[in-house]
């Protein structure tokens, strides 16, 4: 299974303002999804060879104006999640004070 063809409908498929080829989605979403998914990326570049050269043409303007999609961002919630997890495992200290005689 891919991740951008879904029974038979390539969604990268289209030209952004072609009335007779629209685009299936959005450039902004094929930006987040290959920056949050490594697997996007690896059947983005296993479909587009297969698509139409206009089709090509689009997506490889989009990747070389969105040269960080090589990069997977972490989600705000994981990144959020492994600091509490740290501070919960770092334990409480407290300075307990010394008796008076």
């Amino acid at each position: 299974m891919s991740w951008w063809v879904v029974n038979g409908v390539n969604y990268l498929g289209g030209i952004v303002g072609d009335a007779e080829n629209p685009a299936v989605i959005c450039d902004e979403w094929i930006i987040a999804m290959l920056h949050r998914y490594p697997e996007s990326r690896e059947d983005f570049n296993a479909v587009v060879p297969t698509m139409l050269a206009e089709e090509q043409d689009r997506l490889t303007t989009l990747i070389e104006k969105n040269p960080s999609v090589n990069l997977t961002l972490v989600d705000a919630r994981v990144v959020s999640d492994y600091v509490q997890s740290k501070h919960n495992r770092a334990g409480v200290r407290t300075q307990i004070p010394k008796p008076r005689n």
